[in-house]
């Protein structure tokens, strides 16, 4: 296997494209598996790059692994958006009652108890 070139490696950058182009498959066949998914990522990342390889002149060999590659960075990309926008939509707001102070905080009544 040849040596790797910076050049080679441009293909990563579509990695946001695959990402878009597997959206894009989802929604218009919303009855695909899921598990299908990541195969279709690698896929769909591998073609690109392959037809990318016509303009760089890359080898087969390093057009297939930086495909890998994109495939796989735009998984995780795909993976830390989701984990982001699940942590975004679980936090916890302040409720109302503790956004607002209560009457008795306000007027300083307080209730006293009496020890057991």
């Amino acid at each position: 296997m040849g040596s790797l070139n910076v050049s080679d490696l441009v293909g990563l950058a579509g990695a946001p494209l695959v990402l878009a182009l597997v959206q894009l498959v989802r929604a218009t066949w919303p009855e695909l598996p899921t598990h299908y998914v990541p195969a279709l990522t690698l896929a769909i990342a591998i073609g690109l790059n392959l037809a990318l390889s016509t303009v760089t002149g890359a080898s087969l060999q390093s057009v297939v692994l930086v495909g890998m590659l994109t495939g796989l960075t735009a998984s995780g990309l795909y993976s830390h958006a989701r984990a982001g926008q699940n942590a975004a939509s679980t936090k916890a707001l302040p409720s109302r009652a503790s956004a607002e102070p209560s009457l008795e905080v306000a007027t300083g009544a307080q209730e006293r108890r009496e020890p057991r």
